[in-house]
């Protein structure tokens, strides 16, 4: 079984997000660091993004926890203010970021600016964003 890495997830986050013109200030965390996994910031849109980032397991727990470990990293960084200056983010494999969308309410995606990034196998990378989420949770699981 192909498992995709934290350290995967991070370059293929870092890739898209240069293609996307958020190269300009772009800083990551090393695995055993403390703060965002990446945090980068756009010039042009004077915004920065934060982004937690977690790998896959063998373990289908450590796979559950690891998307509740990223959701309460990225929280506990959430600021209260200029709700359009910051981004938020959490970067899984597309297994994990599938299941996260299900269990992601719309509302909360929504209102603090959170994103889900999804890295498949090959390294591409899809964002999900309020209503992206609203129609997959209407639509139901396939």
């Amino acid at each position: 079984m192909y498992l995709i890495t934290e350290d995967f997830v991070k370059s293929s986050i870092k890739k898209y997000l240069q293609e996307k013109g958020w190269s300009n200030r772009y800083h990551e965390a090393p695995l055993s660091g403390r703060g965002a996994d990446i945090i980068v910031k756009n010039d042009k849109a004077e915004r920065w993004y934060f982004i937690e980032a977690k790998g896959e397991s063998e373990k289908r727990g450590v796979n559950t926890n690891n998307i509740i470990f990223a959701l309460g990293q990225i929280c506990s960084r959430m600021k209260v203010i200029a709700s359009n200056a910051y981004l938020y983010g959490i970067a899984l494999p597309q297994p994990l970021a599938l299941k996260a969308i299900i269990k992601i309410l719309h509302k909360f995606v929504k209102h603090n600016t959170l994103k889900v990034l999804s890295v498949d196998k090959n390294g591409n990378v899809e964002e999900y964003s309020g209503a992206k989420i609203k129609r997959m949770i209407e639509k139901g699981p396939k």
